[in-house]
């Protein structure tokens, strides 16, 4: 049977973290301020990056259909204290909440409709980018996460009305039937995975969907390699530079992928 541990990823300080989601699941006091929470977000950086990577997705959203949607999406802020910029267009709104509307609009530069597509999301996180993209409107989306991480986002996505929506505990994967799934999408988790756990996931998970979008902070070569081979079996490979750089290193960059 195939199985993945924790112990897969090789984020640093992951076992804390995973104590810290469960800890903020269970206390309100730590979810109501969990977007400034320093252990959590040094794992989920989204919400603390900088003004500057802010400024950068409205730059690139401004001009774009999605600003029709921004009072929905705003409601991303309205739990968790997250940090609030004010912008004259569109007054006030999180650097998170941005960061995961610029994701939402490149999904929509590289795949035009997505509104008809069964979305499912490796590293899922506290369900942000999963409510953007909802909010937009998708056929399904499934959240596939350790199981706190994945708790806290059952927990934060109960607090909007969405009745499309799964959830897949890392532990039951083998459990389930990936061949339904139109798009795959992962912020940075995918390479974070040492070589078993990101065979594991290309195996169970991407090569059964037809498209995929992977952000990568994967700098080392091999492994790129790795990926890309094990990739190349199923899918056209589109690589792109990171468009909103979130590291001074310039080295992260997308997959965009389309099956053959």
């Amino acid at each position: 049977m195939n199985t993945i541990k924790k112990e897969n990823w090789l984020a640093a300080n992951s076992s804390e973290f995973f104590n810290e989601c469960e800890s903020i699941t269970n206390n309100t006091n730590k979810f109501n301020n969990f977007k400034r929470n320093d252990l959590f977000c040094t794992i989920i950086g989204n919400d603390v990056r900088s003004e500057h990577i802010a400024n950068q997705c409205f730059d690139k959203i401004k001009h774009s259909s999605v600003l029709n949607q921004i009072e929905k999406f705003k409601e991303n802020d309205k739990y968790g204290n997250p940090i609030i910029l004010q912008f004259p267009e569109i007054e006030n709104i999180s650097i998170g909440t941005l960061y995961f509307i610029h994701i939402l609009n490149d999904l929509l530069l590289k795949f035009n409709n997505i509104q008809n597509l069964n979305v499912i999301e490796i590293g899922s996180g506290y369900g942000g980018q999963a409510k953007i993209i909802l909010d937009h409107g998708v056929k399904t989306y499934t959240c596939v996460d350790v199981k706190q991480p994945l708790n806290l986002c059952r927990k934060y996505i109960s607090l909007f009305n969405y009745n499309n929506i799964n959830y897949i505990n890392t532990d039951d994967i083998s459990q389930n039937n990936f061949d339904n799934y139109d798009l795959v999408i992962s912020n940075w988790c995918l390479s974070e995975f040492d070589n078993q756990g990101i065979e594991f996931y290309i195996d169970t998970i991407i090569k059964n969907c037809k498209l995929g979008y992977f952000l990568m902070n994967c700098w080392d070569i091999e492994k790129q390699n790795f990926i890309k081979y094990k990739l190349s079996n199923h899918f056209k490979i589109e690589v792109f530079p990171e468009e909103i750089q979130t590291h001074q290193s310039g080295k992260n960059f997308l997959l965009v992928l389309h099956k053959l």
